[in-house]
């Protein structure tokens, strides 16, 4: 009788002595996922303190939420421009320790489960109490995560539905909720997750913009140079503005995915776009596809580049320059694999017909310290194929644009100058404006095709270049300055 009851009593020690431990084992995963979730732009997250139980923790994670400088067009169509900002967020989180637990209606079998739930800063609370009707209905988030025996961590996020009305009755956004999964591996690094949006509208006057369901999935992993690669992909199922109920712009299916890794030290990466269709008031435009592959980056070079990048973020024109110029020195290096960019796939069907085109831009296996020394070493073929409407309208469009500030530069000089006899002007209506600039594009196109920069055939403009060593081939001729002087 007395060895079962030490037995009980060891058995017991060990079954208390586990969730004390396994509570630590979770805030211990807790920090390593989220110094992995801080290598992101935008929101950095620290533990504030850890008040450990035996069954359960409780633990403050305080949110850093920085804003970039940012600018936007109010009402009168003037840009205004916001500074950066900081918010601080103290989040409350409690972590019920494994190896079982019971929560949410549920079983776990792991080292911990965490719940924290969130609302907006008092700042931003307070703000929209003077903005928004009190029947609104203000955005929560809700955050559950586990750890498994596995060393992985599993995020549940939820942004619920949610409805803001302003005061005045003029503007009004319905949020129509969010979920997202996303899972994190320690010490492999794995990044995976699926966000799911149901959408939003907006309202603002007569206006109104629907967007619809938003998927994304992805699947990432850190590299040994810091660089995460992988496979995501996005998908927006529908965008649609109204103008006073008139539609102004749908668009139907907007399909990303994107692909990279890396091999022997050489970052590799795919981009791939296609689009269903876009309908405005003056047509219908797609399907439409695009494929962009870039190839043998330095990958420790890019590294750098990526955290440098990440350490500076410049709001001026100065300071982009200056970052500009102390990245150029790197170019070198970077592209000194055989760096290469190929826009295999381009195509757009138009009101007009097909638009299509592709673009090919390699370098050799070199490293030359100077960076303008590869312009002369770039080796590339671009192919554009339009119809002819097309070309004619954009060509149009700038030149209409020209008469219009040449018109305005001459009447500011006849209004200034003072000595200047009173005379009637000839009376210029957009209907001529018009005229005049389709003429000139018809003569600009007639040019291009006399100088041999373009060919024509079945209704369409087709544009054909080659590249090598510095010397550029049009339509199967050589370039020659001459071609320009049309």
């Amino acid at each position: 009788m007395k060895k079962l009851t030490g037995l009980f009593i060891v058995l017991m020690a060990l079954v208390l002595g586990s969730y004390y431990a396994m509570g630590w084992l979770t805030e211990r995963a807790l920090k390593k996922s989220i110094a992995i979730i801080n290598q992101s732009n935008g929101v950095v997250l620290t533990i504030l303190k850890d008040d450990r139980g035996w069954f359960t923790s409780h633990t403050d994670v305080k949110a850093r939420i920085h804003i970039p400088t940012h600018m936007f067009k109010n009402d009168a169509n003037q840009l205004v421009t916001f500074p950066e900002k900081e918010y601080e967020l103290v989040l409350p989180m409690i972590i019920h320790h494994g190896p079982i637990i019971y929560t949410h209606h549920h079983f776990y079998f792991g080292f911990g489960f965490a719940t924290l739930q969130a609302s907006l800063p008092k700042e931003y609370s307070d703000y929209l109490d003077t903005v928004y009707t009190k029947d609104s209905t203000k955005p929560t988030l809700t955050l559950n995560l586990f750890v498994n025996y596995l060393g992985k961590t599993s995020f549940q996020l939820s942004i619920p539905q949610f409805e803001l009305r302003s005061i005045d009755a003029q503007k009004s956004f319905q949020w129509l909720g969010l979920e997202s999964d996303v899972s994190v591996s320690y010490p492999s690094m794995q990044l995976s997750g699926h966000v799911a949006s149901k959408g939003a509208v907006l309202t603002q006057g007569s206006r109104e913009v629907t967007i619809g369901p938003i998927e994304s999935d992805y699947n990432l992993h850190s590299s040994d140079t810091g660089l995460y690669v992988g496979d995501a992909h996005v998908l927006l199922s529908s965008l649609r503005i109204l103008e006073a109920k008139q539609n102004v712009f749908a668009l139907q299916a907007f399909d990303l995915k994107s692909k990279s890794d890396i091999e022997n030290q050489l970052f590799h990466s795919t981009l791939s776009l296609s689009l269903d269709q876009v309908s405005k008031p003056n047509g219908v435009y797609g399907p439409a596809a695009l494929v962009l592959a870039v190839d043998n980056l330095d990958a420790p070079i890019l590294a750098q580049i990526n955290r440098e990048l990440s350490r500076m973020t410049p709001t001026s024109d100065q300071e982009r320059q200056q970052l500009l110029l102390a990245l150029l020195p790197k170019l070198p290096e970077l592209l000194s694999h055989g760096a290469s960019i190929n826009l295999s796939t381009l195509n757009v069907t138009l009101p007009e017909g097909l638009a299509q085109g592709h673009l090919s831009l390699s370098l050799p296996k070199e490293n030359m310290p100077n960076p303008f020394q590869l312009i002369q070493k770039i080796k590339g073929d671009c192919m554009i194929d339009l119809p002819t409407q097309v070309l004619q309208k954009l060509l149009q469009t700038t030149l209409k644009q020209k008469i219009l500030g040449t018109l305005e530069l001459e009447k500011s000089a006849m209004h200034n100058n003072a000595s200047t006899e009173a005379s009637t002007p000839t009376p210029v209506t957009p209907e001529s404006i018009d005229e005049q600039a389709l003429q000139q594009a018809k003569e600009k196109i007639a040019g291009l095709l006399k100088a041999g920069l373009i060919t024509t055939q079945g209704g369409h403009d087709h544009l054909d270049l080659q590249l090598n060593d510095a010397h550029l081939i049009v339509n199967g001729k050589p370039f020659t300055p001459s071609m320009l002087q049309f």
